[in-house]
């Protein structure tokens, strides 16, 4: 996209409309400060690093009676550190910031609705995890830290329950004959396909 409205390209003329629009995507300060983004530097996730703390840890705690509440904290922890790298390491939300308006507009005026997203199923993952942190009210962007709204979907205060955590919430598509509608399918549950 960039290459398309870099000078002499053939959407040179389109750059200020491209850089507004990566703008209006940004991740606000607040959540940028609690990513760990700093300025244009995007974010990784250093797995040998984490490995090797992850041994650290098992080491120190060697003597130690299991304590399987705290391991099953810190990888959670590992992995929200690992799919937020994923997903807002550039700095930028996955779902249109508008959409999240949208919805606390609908919830503040008690409105009665419901979400269903439709992928062409090379992002699925990624658009449960946003929308799941969303709900959680982990999101960086609406946890409430860092001047951030605080925005719940996860069943409490009288709120809806919106989380995407059972696999009949899923279903996909299928045409055998690209030119009969009449001929699709749409499968729900667990959808990895089976020899």
């Amino acid at each position: 996209m960039e290459k398309f409205a870099r000078p002499g390209g053939p959407g040179a003329r389109f750059k200020t409309h491209l850089d507004k629009l990566f703008k209006c995507l940004s991740l606000p300060k607040g959540a940028r400060e609690e990513l760990g983004l700093a300025g244009d530097e995007p974010l990784y996730y250093n797995e040998e690093e984490e490995d090797r703390l992850a041994k650290e840890r098992k080491e120190k705690m060697a003597g130690e009676e299991p304590d399987l509440e705290k391991d099953a904290e810190y990888e959670r922890a590992r992995h929200l550190r690992k799919m937020n790298a994923a997903l807002f390491g550039d700095g930028f939300f996955h779902l249109i910031p508008s959409f999240y308006r949208m919805l606390m507009f609908l919830k503040k005026n008690k409105r009665e609705f419901a979400i269903a997203f439709r992928t062409f199923g090379s992002d699925t993952d990624n658009l449960v995890y946003e929308w799941n942190t969303f709900c959680a009210g982990e999101h960086p962007a609406f946890n409430g830290r860092n001047g951030t709204p605080n925005v719940r979907f996860d069943g409490s205060k009288n709120c809806k329950e919106l989380s995407i955590s059972e696999p009949s919430q899923r279903g996909m598509m299928y045409r055998n004959d690209s030119e009969d509608i009449c001929d699709a399918v749409m499968v729900t549950g667990p959808h990895e396909r089976v020899e």
